[in-house]
C-alpha cells in the first residue's frame, strides 16, 4: 500500500561524500543489508530490496510515526531527540514555489545528461554532478550569472521554512542548517546502468552513519508519482516491514537522521523524479550559512549560531 498523493573544507566534504555514495538524494551511507544485496557480473548491485516484501504500512499526510531513537552523541539538550518521529507534511509550499524550484533546477543542470540515472545540483555551493563528473558552476563568469540575488534569497527562504517547521514539530530550542544540500534529478531508463557504484542511488542507508553531524533530515518532492515518473518510491525499513511514502509535488518528509530511520529510494522506472534533500544539525560548529549570492564564500560558520538559538532567522520567499 502507498500514500498518494568556496571554502576548501566544504569542497573536501562534498567530494568525500560523493566518493561514498554520490548520487542518492540523501547523500547516504551505503548501509546495505547483505541479504538484500545481489551482485551481478559487473559488480554493480541490483535494486537491493525485494518485491514484494512481507509487510507494508501506509504513511499518511500529517500522521506522526514514532520510533525508538538510536544513539546521538554528543547529546545536545533541547535539540537532540528523546522521541524520534517520521512526519509527512503537504502544502507547506505553493504550486508556484515548487515550480520556481524546478525552474532553478533545470537552469543549474542545463547541459547535463538526461539519458538516465541521477544528476545533483547544490545551489548553495554551485556544484552539479552526474555520471560524467562534477562541475563548479560559480568558477566561471557564465556560472555566476545563472542565479540572481533574488533566486538565492528565495532558496534560502525555502530552507528556513523547513527548519522552522522542524523546530515546531519536534519542539526544539535550536536547530542549525548544515551542508551539503541539493536537488536530485533521477531519470528513469531501463537501458541505463550505473557506471560505478557511486551512481547507485537506490541502496538502503542511514544518513547519520554517513555524515555524523546530520541530526534531522528533510526531503521535499518536486514531482508527482505516476504523473511525472514511475518507480522512485521512498520507503522506511523496519525489519520485515516497510513504510512507503509516495512522492507528490510539495510533499515534505521529515525524520531524525539516526539509526532508527534506515530508508531507501526505489529505482525510477520511467519519467523524471525531482526532490530537494537537506539536513540539519544540533552542533553549532557545523552550522552552514545559506549562500545569498554567487560571490558569497561557501563555508561552515559558528559566528551566527546564537541567533538560531535565540530567535528564528527570517527569510522571506
Amino acid at each position: 500500500r502507498r500514500v498518494h498523493g568556496g571554502a576548501m573544507s566544504y569542497l573536501k566534504l562534498f567530494v568525500s561524500v560523493c566518493l561514498v555514495l554520490v548520487l542518492f538524494q540523501t547523500f547516504p551511507t551505503l548501509v546495505v543489508v547483505s541479504s538484500w544485496h545481489e551482485d551481478n557480473e559487473s559488480g554493480l548491485s541490483k535494486d537491493p530490496l525485494p518485491n514484494p516484501v512481507p509487510q507494508s504500512q501506509e504513511f499518511a499526510n500529517g500522521v506522526v510515526a514514532e520510533v525508538e531513537c538510536g544513539a546521538y552523541e554528543p547529546f545536545f539538550e533541547g535539540c537532540h531527540p528523546t522521541i524520534c518521529k517520521r512526519l509527512v507534511v503537504d502544502k507547506l509550499f505553493s504550486d508556484e514555489e515548487v515550480a520556481r524550484l524546478l525552474e532553478l533546477t533545470e537552469r543549474g543542470m542545463q547541459g547535463r545528461s538526461k539519458l538516465g540515472g541521477p544528476t545533483i545540483l547544490d545551489i548553495g555551493t554551485g556544484f552539479v554532478r552526474d555520471g560524467d563528473g562534477m562541475v563548479r558552476l560559480y568558477e566561471s563568469a557564465a556560472g555566476k550569472q545563472l542565479f540572481s540575488d533574488d533566486d538565492f534569497k528565495f532558496y534560502a527562504g525555502v530552507l528556513e521554512r523547513i527548519r522552522q517547521r522542524l523546530i515546531s514539530e519536534y519542539n526544539l530550542s535550536h536547530l542549525y542548517f548544515t551542508a551539503p544540500t541539493f536537488i536530485a534529478r533521477l531519470v528513469g531508463n531501463e537501458t541505463w546502468s550505473p557506471k560505478t557504484v557511486h551512481d547507485e542511488y537506490f541502496h538502503p542507508h542511514v544518513d547519520k552513519q554517513n555524515t555524523p553531524h546530520y541530526d534531522y533530515s528533510g526531503l521535499l518532492y518536486l514531482a508527482d508519482y505516476q504523473t511525472d515518473f514511475t518507480g522512485g518510491d521512498f520507503v522506511f525499513i523496519d525489519g520485515d516491514t516497510i513504510t512507503t511514502v509516495e512522492p507528490r509535488k510539495g510533499r515534505l518528509i521529515m525524520f531524525n537522521s539516526g539509526s532508527e530511520n534506515p530508508h531507501q529510494v526505489r529505482r525510477v522506472k520511467t519519467g523524471t523524479r525531482y526532490a530537494l534533500s537537506l539536513w540539519f544539525t544540533c552542533n553549532p560548529e557545523r552550522l552552514f550559512e545559506p549562500r545569498l549570492s554567487p560571490n558569497t564564500p561557501a563555508k561552515f560558520s559558528q559566528a551566527n549560531s546564537e541567533a538560531y538559538r535565540r530567535q528564528p532567522i527570517k527569510q522571506e520567499l
